[in-house]
């Protein structure tokens, strides 16, 4: 495929595999914890039986600002966020020969997804598409969840899943009710 330097693929920075980390930190000239303390975020996966599973990614951006402070876990908030890959230069990957795999295997699409996929649908295609799952297996030995603040437990996990299926209950309806959501939104971390 012809990269036609629309910048669309790094609107949502692709996911990390280990070796990504390394081939980034050399690229740099840096350590592996420099660069996740100055250009990552710690992304993850919630799940029900498991709690949270983690994979480094590079932060989003937006008029050169970050979106979440770099080397520390996102917020709840941080997937609904609109910005660029810290990387991206001239809708160009600075990284580009070392871009990460995700990056690399990402399938530009110029159309945008129709509102009328049910949400939930929608993440499991993007999770399973994207192969988040096994990325995640990857980073399992690498223990990204002593970067983590240790409140984030697996019962912290199962509370915000379950606030974000009374949010995503309460938008399906004809008329949400915006002091709930609000409410809500607002107990998400």
């Amino acid at each position: 495929m012809i990269c036609k330097r629309c910048g669309l693929c790094c609107r949502e920075p692709g996911w990390l595999k280990p070796a990504d980390w390394e081939k980034i930190a050399r690229r740099l000239g840096r350590t592996k914890e420099e660069v996740l303390r100055d250009y990552l975020v710690i992304d993850y996966l919630a799940d029900k039986t498991t709690g949270y599973r983690y994979a480094l990614a590079p932060v989003k951006v937006k008029q050169g600002k970050p979106l979440a402070k770099t080397g520390e876990r996102v917020p709840w908030r941080y997937a609904h966020l609109e910005g660029e890959c810290i990387f991206l230069r001239d809708n160009l990957c600075s990284l580009h020969p070392d871009k990460p795999t995700e990056c690399v295997e990402y399938q530009c699409s110029e159309s945008k997804i129709g509102l009328e996929i049910d949400p939930r649908e929608y993440a499991k295609e993007v999770v399973a598409a994207s192969g988040r799952e096994e990325i995640v297996k990857l980073w399992e030995s690498y223990h990204l969840e002593r970067y983590v603040q240790q409140k984030f437990t697996k019962e912290h996990c199962l509370e915000n899943l379950y606030l974000e299926e009374q949010l995503l209950a309460e938008y399906q309806k004809d008329f949400p009710d915006i002091d709930k959501i609000i409410s809500l939104e607002s107990k998400l971390e």
